[in-house]
């Protein structure tokens, strides 16, 4: 049978061991999703089934065909489109599936660059590239990468009808649930695969099979004091009396053996990160941005005109468009970076604004301490903040550079909302983000009093926040959407 199969692999990569002893095996037509928190080892459980990566222990056995993207575009981009493509030996098909997706003029295909594309069209000239020569084996490192709504909506009908198997690391949850049959979930240095759940029905299994874990190994615990005090006594009793030092021998055995079971149980912890948006002073219905027949976009370019668009304090809104459409100079002129070619922009007054921007990063020789500090928390109601994070306090104490990706973001979406705005604006903040801080950041939304206005393509955030109020940028202007995210998409 044609497969990729992993027999007793183990894997350790800068001192940390992310699984061992793990069996897996993929068969033609498989549809796998891997996923786990941010530093388990997705990505390299995924390299270790292309060869890009070797294993400490263990077999890799492939005896098929096998493609590799990963997360970012790996070609020259020196080259001409043409160079590149001649360079990745596709078939005369190549064309057809580049077509599909719709977002690269057929002028860039002969005559443009690599330089020229954007990272959304970069990652479609990949994959339509390996889908063209048709590999048994296909594997991607979050396809999503750089792709809007529409296109992952396109990329996903692609991947449900290609002839071989298809194993990706995503965090999308629409992706995960329209393609995958089987999901791979890889957390306590062990890989499980479930082939009968969706991604939120796993999620939700996981959490309970970690509470009923730390239940068993709480219980145990208690047992192992017990059984300790025990032995304590009867080594006191064996001073009066040797009738005892028999049964205090045996009781000290039984007391080694039981402290090596416990060593070897998975303690998960299980608690989540939860905060408190920060209180804010504004009233609902205080006007926050104003836009009266604008029109965006750069140079003698017009992305977009006679926008028309009112934000009110309290309200939850988000813009759908896809790429270029002009979401990021819409954000711009929201925020005053930028001058509309015509119409007005009317801000209110006293509006304190943050922005997430996806590129933003936070500065990594400060601690969270002297973080917190600047935007004026004291360090006894940071320490409090911080444990509810999930921070132990060493932790506290580090510098961001030494914290990991997922503590990074935590910290930098408290931050965020502490920071006591009135009007949040999310660019694409799921990118990325793992199970546990996409569930954080829900709540966050869900919590918080005043305005946010995101930007996403991840349409299972978007189902997860309540009263949403959905704005498509399409046919060069904005429209608001009464319904369903479906009604919306299909404007794209």
């Amino acid at each position: 049978m044609k497969t990729i199969t992993l027999k007793n692999i183990s894997k350790t990569l800068a001192q940390k061991t992310l699984f061992t002893n793990v069996s897996l095996s993929i068969v033609q037509r498989d549809r796998v999703a891997i996923i786990g928190n941010n530093g388990t080892g997705k990505s390299t459980l995924l390299k270790i089934m292309v060869g890009v990566e070797s294993v400490d222990e263990g077999e890799v056995q492939v005896n098929q065909s096998v493609a590799y993207i990963g997360q970012e575009f790996a070609g020259d981009r020196t080259l001409s489109v043409a160079e590149y493509l001649s360079q990745q030996k596709v078939t005369a098909g190549v064309h057809a599936i580049i077509k599909k997706f719709g977002i690269i003029n057929p002028s860039l295909l002969e005559n443009g660059n690599l330089s020229e594309l954007s990272g959304g069209q970069l990652r479609v000239l990949e994959i339509a590239c390996v889908l063209s020569r048709g590999p048994m084996f296909l594997c991607i490192d979050e396809p999503e990468n750089h792709l809007d709504i529409k296109v992952r909506h396109i990329l996903t009908g692609l991947l449900q009808d290609y002839w071989g198997a298809v194993i990706m690391v995503s965090h999308d949850h629409i992706l995960i649930n329209s393609l995958t049959k089987k999901i791979v979930l890889i957390e306590h240095e062990a890989v499980s695969v479930t082939t009968d759940l969706t991604y939120e029905e796993l999620v939700e299994e996981r959490l309970k099979r970690q509470d009923l874990m730390r239940h068993d190994y709480q219980m145990a615990k208690r047992k192992l004091t017990k059984m300790a005090n025990l032995v304590t006594e009867l080594k006191r009793q064996t001073t009066f009396s040797d009738s005892k030092a028999k049964t205090y021998q045996m009781k000290k055995r039984q007391l080694a053996t039981e402290k090596e079971l416990v060593e070897t149980m998975i303690r998960p912890d299980t608690r989540r990160p939860e905060i408190r948006a920060g209180e804010v002073e504004q009233k609902q219905g205080k006007l926050i941005v104003q836009l009266n027949e604008v029109s965006g976009g750069y140079g003698t370019t017009t992305l977009f005109s006679k926008v028309n668009l009112d934000i009110r304090f309290g309200q939850k809104l988000c813009i759908l468009g896809r790429n270029g459409t002009g979401k990021t100079t819409l954000l711009r002129l929201i925020t005053g970076g930028i001058e509309p070619q015509a119409g007005e922009v009317r801000t209110g007054v006293n509006i304190n604004t943050v922005v997430f921007s996806q590129h933003s990063e936070l500065p990594l020789q400060n601690t969270a301490f002297e973080l917190f500090a600047a935007i004026g928390i004291s360090k006894d109601s940071a320490r409090s903040i911080l444990t509810r994070l999930m921070f132990t306090k060493a932790e506290m104490d580090m510098v961001t550079e030494r914290l990991s990706g997922g503590q990074k973001q935590r910290l930098r979406l408290a931050l965020m909302f502490y920071a006591k705005p009135d009007f949040v604006i999310l660019d694409e903040p799921t990118n990325n983000l793992d199970p546990v801080n996409w569930q954080f950041l829900v709540e966050l939304v869900e919590e918080f009093e005043g305005t946010v206005l995101c930007v996403t393509h991840d349409q299972s955030f978007l189902e997860a926040i309540n009263e949403l109020i959905i704005l498509v940028v399409a046919k060069k202007t904005l429209i608001r959407v009464w319904g369903s995210i479906d009604g919306a998409i299909s404007l794209l």
